[in-house]
């Protein structure tokens, strides 16, 4: 373990808790909405001119007029260099559930300001780790949550998730949605550009080589962007000037302010090409108000209410029988979530299992027949190939934009980027990110006091070389001294113990401060622990010209997709607006009786 002195304290806020009910907390609080998605958009406006300005020639004189570092209002803190001192090792199995117990308990009464009775906490302290650690840690709380005081109950701890390991699950996503060995031959794929730019390490994923895939993962995305790009503005070779969209003369011989309000209004349109419509967000947060206001009968003059859908169609076949609706959704269900009577009698259900019982017992002689979804028409519609590429570049853009918030500390953005993380863990069924997200918004916005929502979103990265653009998550600073702590426990050999142990971990700051000072003394560069190639415009180049070569971003409706890849769709986030509207009232209804 090790510990990190907050950069960031908020000022004049209240320290009141909690800062809302979770019964008050509205859908739209943890969803990309409309003004979510404009703030995103305008993040990459900043971004993406960085990659124009690098590869394509006609833009490289524009390089003064571009923003490397988007400032933040806790830039200068967040550009300081961390103070960290290990804490040692505690010798207890996480795992298990009693341990990790005891774990917490050490941990409070040793670092958590208390009393002198240690009876009351005067301030919580974050307790950060992955998504294991932190799932741990919250299930050892909620166990002692009928303890006699705030000590016993472990409330001096808040425990989170670092964002290193998130970062990693998603792109594991990415690996698995992208990546299949045998689409190698198919020029274009991400197996195909591995090979083709001799990145092969890659191939094994980021769970096994995290480093190889994730210096692929930038180098096709960044190609993807000027491939895109190229299209955009008509230009046929990274050499050669745009075509359709000529740089003005003006802009070309202007002043820096001129040229990045230019660039930034292109980049502007550019991505509303790229970012499809999604409505999913807007969908959940009317679903969400309807069953807040509760559902009005709809007949003229009747003034009747219900919290359930069901309820009030109930009530307008039995009290108004000539009333005539139309509750949209499909032939399963209604727009609003709920289950429709197979027999068209037209009740309708919260649940498929009521509608099954309700069938067998109202409807027994009827048989429900599964008809086949078979819209030739809209395969004519499709190309899957601009499905595969126009993904995988939505996707590319959103890690850029979380790799900078990153880099720079920036938590509000941070913040957004988690709103896009949360669908997109829920869409590819990993529910416990998804739920791991849901429980740090309903902390943020509702359970915990707004000094502490504040330090725990702007104070979960560390700066241990200082300077602008050098923040990395806690968790990966975690990995690094597990690796050097590693290195030092093979060097004692047969002197291993545990004593000899926890003087390697406490031992482990004042060890990097030293070898960090003789190699000042011996004019010794440092290695800077990034990871890739020296000249990453090779690999770029030839996914380009792959890409380009294939017309990838040229929509050409019935184009069959790659062998590997057929049918591909191009929403990254979309999913059933219904299904996860019912997630969130779930979850929320779980973490009500537990925080």
């Amino acid at each position: 373990m090790y510990a990190v002195a907050d950069r960031v304290y908020p000022q004049d806020v209240s320290t009141c808790k909690p800062q809302k009910s979770i019964q008050a907390l509205c859908m739209d609080e943890f969803l990309p909405t409309p003004a979510v998605q404009e703030a995103f958009v305008e993040d990459l406006t900043d971004v993406i001119p960085r990659i124009l300005v690098t590869y394509l020639k006609a833009y490289m004189p524009m390089s003064k007029a571009v923003t490397y570092h988007i400032t933040h209002p806790h830039s200068n803190e967040m550009n300081s260099k961390s103070e960290w001192r290990p804490l040692g090792m505690i010798f207890k199995n996480s795992n298990k559930a009693p341990e990790m117990a005891q774990i917490c308990d050490k941990v409070q009464r040793d670092y958590v300001p208390s009393d002198q009775n240690q009876n009351k906490v005067l301030e919580k302290v974050i307790f950060d780790g992955d998504q294991l650690t932190k799932e741990r840690a919250r299930n050892a709380s909620w166990a002692n949550v009928l303890a006699d005081n705030e000590i016993e109950r472990l409330e001096g701890l808040e425990p989170s998730f670092a964002d290193w390991h998130l970062k990693k699950n998603m792109y594991q996503i990415c690996h698995n949605v992208y990546f299949k060995q045998d689409s190698s031959a198919q020029i274009g794929t991400m197996c195909s550009s591995m090979n083709r730019t001799g990145k092969t390490n890659a191939k094994k994923g980021p769970d096994i080589d995290y480093n190889a895939f994730k210096d692929f993962f930038v180098r096709e995305t960044e190609a993807h962007v000027i491939s895109r790009w190229m299209e955009f503005v008509g230009m046929e070779s990274i050499e050669s000037e745009p075509t359709a969209r000529i740089i003005p003369e003006h802009i070309a011989n202007g002043d820096k302010e001129m040229i990045a309000d230019w660039l930034k209004k292109e980049t502007h349109v550019f991505l509303d090409l790229v970012f499809l419509n999604n409505d999913m967000s807007e969908n959940v947060v009317k679903l969400d108000d309807q069953h807040r206001n509760g559902f009005a009968c709809r007949e003229n003059g009747c003034e009747a209410i219900f919290p359930l859908h069901s309820t009030r169609i109930r009530h307008e076949k039995k009290n108004h029988e000539n009333l005539q609706t139309e509750d949209g959704g499909c032939d399963n269900r209604d727009k609003y979530g709920y289950y429709k009577c197979h027999a068209k009698c037209g009740l309708v259900y919260t649940t498929n299992a009521t509608r099954e019982r309700h069938e067998k017992k109202e409807h027994p002689e009827f048989i429900y027949t599964v008809i086949p979804d078979t819209d030739e028409n809209n395969e004519k519609r499709e190309d899957a190939v601009w499905n595969y590429h126009m993904s995988r570049l939505q996707i590319g853009l959103y890690f850029l934009n979380l790799e900078d918030a990153i880099k720079h500390g920036d938590g509000y953005r941070l913040l957004r980027c988690f709103k896009f993380a949360l669908l997109f863990e829920y869409k590819h069924r990993h529910t416990k990110y998804a739920y791991l997200l849901l429980h740090f918004f309903v902390k943020f916005y509702a359970v915990l006091s707004q000094d502490e929502a504040l330090r725990l979103l702007n104070n979960r990265f560390i700066n241990y070389v200082g300077g602008i653009g050098n923040n990395v998550p806690l968790d990966l600073h975690m990995e690094h001294l597990n690796l050097m702590l590693k290195q030092l426990t093979r060097n004692s050999g047969g002197h291993l113990t545990e004593r000899t142990i926890q003087r390697n971990a406490r031992s482990l700051y004042t060890i990097s401060t030293i070898m960090k000072t003789v190699h000042e003394d011996c004019r010794q560069k440092q290695p800077s622990g990034h990871h890739g190639g020296e000249d990453p415009k090779s690999s770029v180049e030839i996914i380009v010209k792959d890409l380009i070569a294939g017309k990838v971003f040229q929509h050409k409706p019935g184009r069959k997709g790659y062998n590997s890849f057929q049918n591909f769709k191009k929403d990254v986030i979309g999913s059933d607006y219904r299904d996860f509207f019912c997630l969130g009232k779930k979850y929320n209804k779980t973490l009500g009786r537990n925080l």
